[in-house]
């Protein structure tokens, strides 16, 4: 009993010793709360506005100018990311518009081929052109008297012509106004 005794004497300097030293799990998680404390800031005070002038350059809030600056950060990306969510529905509607003018385009032009080359008008693929086309045509339609060859069967079409120079220059002009529109915000 007593040899235990005198170990145990011997051993408690030694235990309170280690005792008051931090541990290994404690300064792990001390270093990582003061990591996440810092990653993660507190959100602000709620203002007092009855407080006095902010002291040593800080906010009214207390905040530290690293968090400022932090949040100040997450709002620039937060509107950059807006801005290119909004950049990228504009862009999708955009090659829309111009797929479609093209295509109308790729109408316009069958349509002044078939009658410039003289095609019958009752075979199925150019009465289909020329069915499709002809709302789009109509608008220009007595515009110009159009020349004829070969004793009026090659048709050389102006108003096919101007019609598409016309739906050219409507894209360019709603694209203008679409840039304009959207580049303000």
């Amino acid at each position: 009993m007593q040899s235990h005794c005198k170990l145990g004497m011997a051993t408690k300097p030694i235990l309170r010793a280690i005792a008051a030293q931090p541990s290994f799990v404690t300064l792990l998680t001390s270093s990582f709360g003061e990591q996440m404390a810092q990653s993660n800031p507190p959100p602000p005070p709620e203002p007092n506005h009855h407080s006095p002038p902010p002291p040593n350059g800080r906010d009214p809030w207390g905040e530290d100018p690293q968090v400022q600056r932090y949040r100040q950060q997450l709002a620039r990306e937060a509107a950059r990311h807006t801005k290119a969510r909004k950049a990228t529905v504009l862009d999708k509607f955009v090659q829309r518009m111009l797929y479609l003018v093209a295509a109308l385009e790729v109408l316009l032009a069958l349509r002044f081929m078939l009658r410039l080359t003289a095609a019958n008008p009752d075979n199925t693929f150019a009465s289909v052109i020329y069915s499709l086309s002809r709302p789009f045509v109509q608008p220009f339609s007595t515009l110009f008297i159009s020349p004829t060859f070969n004793g009026s069967l090659h048709i050389l079409d102006l108003n096919v012509l101007v019609a598409m120079a016309a739906y050219m220059a409507l894209l360019a002009l709603f694209m203008g106004f679409l840039r304009i529109a959207f580049d303000n915000n």
